[in-house]
């Protein structure tokens, strides 16, 4: 099968991924103080985008972190990890969730082990209002056919890990 690919080289368009974790059990206010301790807003800033990893279980710290990099004026990214645990009902109410706060929704197969076609056909339609993406980890070898198969349903943003995990 021949997948067409097509990119763009957007020079100087460098990011970052911070961890929603790393934010656990502070208040909102601490928060904020913290993300503007660390980042500048983006117009002094060579940084264009930032990148949020979350487990399902952080979406309040996930959005207090996304509404601080907004007013900031970054590209906000959420990358929500272990997708094969998250029941699509808790998915679902996830995204609606922080749909208004990211640019683009991306899910992380942090374990490498989606296999159900059927599955990333139901995320794919639940996520097609926003820009979405992929982050697919090699460690049963599904990385590759999964990242094709999240792009003919619309995934426009696609990186995978080669040989496990990629850290």
């Amino acid at each position: 099968e021949v997948v067409k690919w097509s990119y763009k080289i957007v020079k100087n368009n460098y990011g970052v991924m911070i961890n929603s974790s790393d934010f656990k059990n502070l208040s909102s206010k601490k928060i904020e103080k913290l993300i503007k301790k660390n980042f500048l807003a983006k117009k002094n800033s060579k940084i264009r985008f930032v990148r949020i990893a979350s487990h399902i279980s952080e979406l309040k710290t996930t959005i207090s972190i996304a509404k601080v990099l907004n007013k900031l004026q970054y590209r906000v990214f959420i990358n929500l990890m272990q997708i094969t645990m998250i029941k699509m009902s808790d998915l679902k109410i996830f995204f609606s969730s922080v749909k208004n706060y990211c640019d683009v929704f991306y899910i992380a197969d942090s374990l490498g082990s989606l296999k159900e076609k059927k599955k990333i056909i139901q995320i794919s339609n639940l996520l097609k209002e926003k820009q979405f993406g992929i982050h697919a980890h090699d460690n049963q070898g599904l990385a590759l056919q999964n990242t094709i198969l999240f792009s003919k349903l619309g995934a426009r943003w696609l990186d995978s890990t080669i040989l496990g995990m990629g850290r």
